[in-house]
């Protein structure tokens, strides 16, 4: 049976500029990733990323701290692992929910400032999001983004006892959630705010079919004694 490990990227840059960007500290939670498969002797034979900055640089700390971990020499990147369009969400809908929605409007002007307030707005982008009708908006649908994760994970060769890494974003992990054990899609896209930046989801595969081994795991975060260092964006 093969081993599949879906990484959370490091923390980004949230409320920057450029929000697409490893943190220092996203630096430091993807090296402690790294140090923690070496330490439990933790070896791989393939690597993959999305082609999001976040994703590649995390992906690249882990290739670079833990060389003699990883049999590939090279990452493979694929959109197939990028995050959904979460620009294309905000840009499209907020200005919608934010006409219709005193409240939104409201929380709008604290979402950088007030978890909470970002958090109500993004569960109702989502939420419009996923129950868009085709061609409602010029974005890659719910449906469609399933799909290209779908087919992403099942073209992936795991015969045998392989064990492949990649390193994506919360949505994806999320829709590996619906996929493979069934959950409902708004309840799988409510797990990924609880998904730890840099955390582990470990599937064990047998021919295309995924059993869940762990989800959110994060030993090298919860042992370093340093609680800002476990982030959620």
């Amino acid at each position: 049976m093969g081993m599949l490990y879906l990484i959370r990227h490091g923390q980004a840059s949230f409320g920057e500029a450029c929000y697409d960007r490893l943190s220092p500290t996203g630096e430091i939670q993807a090296a402690l990733l790294a140090d923690y498969f070496k330490k439990t002797n933790s070896i791989f034979d393939e690597i993959f990323s999305g082609n999001l900055s976040r994703q590649k640089k995390t992906a690249q700390i882990l290739m670079q701290e833990m060389p003699d971990n990883i049999h590939a020499t090279q990452l493979i990147q694929t959109p197939a692992f990028d995050e959904y369009d979460s620009e294309g969400v905000f840009r499209e809908i907020l200005p919608e929910i934010l006409s219709e929605n005193e409240k939104a409007a409201s929380d709008f002007q604290n979402i950088i400032q007030d978890k909470g307030a970002f958090q109500r707005i993004l569960s109702g982008l989502l939420d419009r999001w996923m129950h868009m009708e085709e061609g409602e908006y010029p974005l890659e649908s719910w449906h469609e983004f399933r799909e290209r994760v779908r087919r992403g994970i099942l073209d992936l060769d795991l015969q045998g006892k392989k064990k492949i890494l990649i390193v994506t974003s919360g949505g994806v992990i999320a829709t590996c959630m619906h996929l493979f054990l069934e959950i409902p899609p708004k309840k799988a896209m409510d797990l990924s705010w609880q998904c730890m930046n840099s955390s582990m989801s470990i599937w064990i595969a047998k021919e295309k079919d995924f059993r869940l081994h762990a989800w959110n795991h994060a030993p090298h975060l919860e042992i370093c004694g340093r609680q800002d260092w476990i982030t959620y964006r």
